[in-house]
């Protein structure tokens, strides 16, 4: 009998767990390429909230081994010092493991970033690329290519309504996923079914004014409908009588069938 038992472990060995809501955020990275291995490596990161629409996260990133950083790169506040003195990969990648597992993570180019930086799908809840949405409704048509062309995030954001605020600049991860996370919005409102009735053009009497009127109608309707049944009632009571007269003048008739 014992056999058949089975054994569960001890509840000094369970463990307790929670459930969160998943969160979709944009992933942005920016890079520089390595004087020694012509390598791509990471120079900052940046995680913006959908749906919240702020900021998550961003700090820079100390490359590895030598960089050059151009010239558009130190216009635009970019420093070796400032590099040199950031985190490392190894510090950024022991932070992400904990704080990707509930997101959703969107990207501008996901295969890119992921070639780059593949850990990022194995840490988060799950992976997608904005730019393959917006591009595969709204990117011009390529013969060549047999598909819409990818658009580029400038330009994407800008059809979108995007507009960059004072000090804000492409090519900077967190800008760049602000505007990421604005044209994913797009797409989502784009994506849903239009209604019947631009409400845009319809002020708020008016549309008072077209419910009331369906009220209206449906209670005259309903008027109507009582309307009639109260005229077959009567009709039908009509008729009851009636026939009960010539029941009455029948038994009269059977009871003196010689009145002369």
């Amino acid at each position: 009998m014992q056999k058949n038992i089975i054994p569960f472990p001890s509840l000094k060995t369970l463990r307790s767990m929670v459930t969160v809501p998943v969160t979709w955020v944009v992933c942005d990275l920016e890079y520089v390429k390595s004087t020694l291995d012509n390598k791509w490596h990471v120079i900052e990161f940046a995680l913006w909230d959908i749906y919240a629409d702020k900021p998550i996260y961003q700090t820079v990133v100390k490359p590895k081994g030598d960089f050059h950083l151009s010239q558009w790169r130190q216009s635009h506040g970019y420093s070796d010092e400032d590099l040199r003195n950031a985190i490392t990969m190894e510090e950024l990648d022991n932070h992400l493991q904990y704080l990707l597992r509930s997101f959703m993570l969107c990207f501008w180019n996901k295969e890119n970033d992921l070639k780059n930086y593949p850990q990022l799908q194995t840490y988060a809840y799950g992976t997608r690329c904005a730019m393959q949405r917006y591009s595969s409704t709204y990117g011009s048509y390529d013969p060549n290519f047999g598909d819409r062309r990818y658009v580029k995030l400038v330009n994407a954001s800008a059809d979108a309504g995007f507009s960059l605020q004072q000090d804000e600049f492409f090519h900077n991860a967190e800008t760049d996923a602000k505007a990421c996370a604005h044209v994913w919005r797009y797409c989502d409102e784009m994506d849903l079914p239009s209604p019947s009735i631009d409400l845009d053009l319809v002020v708020r009497k008016e549309v008072e004014m077209l419910v009331q009127e369906s009220i209206q109608q449906k209670d005259d309707e309903i008027q109507h409908k009582v309307g009639e049944i109260i005229l077959l009632e009567n009709a039908l009571h009509e008729k009851n009588l009636a026939v009960e007269g010539i029941e009455e003048e029948k038994e009269e008739v059977e009871e003196d069938p010689f009145p002369f």
